[in-house]
């Protein structure tokens, strides 16, 4: 039987890998009224760059990545995914990206992690001598090859499922809370392998609770709150604050960068700006107890995004 090829559009630009358009989704459970999970998603993902898309619990950071994936289908609006529709277009695009969802892919627990890997990379016809190697080996599972599944750690689990994700050298990945049960080091070590890849020609989309984890991950992010995405008007970079934590209710001139509360001060990262600020505590005797860096990451997740230039 003959089955029809996969119709390709030429997007909008030339290096543009995703573009989401107005989307809808909307679930019809049975016995049950219609839920709408997505109102108006709004998207667009260049070749070679990382995006993490944060918001609180149920605000449908995942259902947008499933429906990128193509799992689940628009009730309205456009998705073209490497110039194809990730529904209709599905077996063709499967092989060109690399999906975790829901934090973790599912192996039978006799298998062992070659044996696991072997089966994904059989799946997607690719050489396992070629490319499992040096990916147990970023990843710190080299010795654990041939170790059995239900004996993996929990981190040891989730360093698998993100191997299994690169087997086939996808030019897109999805990822859905990716840095579960990783613990720092092996997220250092995710983060340089991403970025070798990003620069590579790779793109990622990535969901995340842990935004200083996300922050390493990716180049710019996307709030979504109540199923309807918002873009920060600025670069990520802009969204960096510097968080002081002090003794007491500090008294400072108006300063409309200068946010100031019972306990701390949150302000951007500027050198200047900062200096300026320790000056004036010290001249008040106000103390400082702790400075900590808050990631872009972290204040687009926070929906602080206007009223800074």
């Amino acid at each position: 039987m003959a089955t029809e090829s996969p119709r390709h559009e030429q997007p909008a630009n030339s290096s543009e890998v995703v573009r989401v358009q107005d989307v809808q989704v909307v679930y019809r459970p049975p016995f049950a009224p219609p839920k709408t999970a997505l109102t108006r998603a709004n998207l667009r993902l260049a070749r070679g760059q990382s995006l993490g898309i944060v918001g609180p619990n149920g605000a449908g950071k995942t259902t947008l990545l499933r429906t990128i994936a193509g799992l689940i289908r628009p009730a309205a609006g456009k998705i073209r995914v490497l110039g194809l529709d990730p529904v209709r277009d599905r077996p063709a695009l499967m092989r060109r990206v690399g999906v975790l969802l829901n934090g973790a892919r599912h192996f039978p627990e006799r298998w062992s992690v070659h044996d696991a890997l072997r089966f994904t990379a059989t799946m997607y016809g690719v050489p396992t001598s070629a490319s499992l190697e040096p990916l147990l080996e970023v990843f710190g599972l080299a010795d654990k090859a041939h170790a059995p599944i239900s004996t993996l750690s929990l981190g040891n689990r989730q360093r698998l499922s993100l191997v299994a994700v690169f087997v086939h050298e996808p030019e897109l990945v999805l990822l859905d809370e990716p840095t579960l049960a990783l613990d720092i080091a092996t997220v250092e070590r995710f983060a340089a392998f991403l970025h070798e890849r990003l620069q590579r020609g790779i793109s990622a989309i990535i969901t995340s609770h842990d935004h200083a984890a996300l922050g390493k991950l990716v180049h710019e992010a996307l709030l979504i709150e109540n199923g309807a995405t918002r873009a920060p008007d600025h670069p990520l970079a802009h969204y960096a604050r510097l968080i002081i934590r002090t003794d007491r209710r500090a008294t400072l001139p108006p300063d409309p960068q200068v946010q100031v509360f019972d306990d701390r001060l949150e302000l951007p990262n500027d050198p200047r700006l900062v200096a300026r600020v320790l000056e004036q505590l010290d001249a008040q005797g106000v103390r400082v107890l702790e400075m900590r860096t808050q990631s872009g990451v972290e204040t687009v997740a926070r929906g602080q995004l206007g009223g800074e230039s």
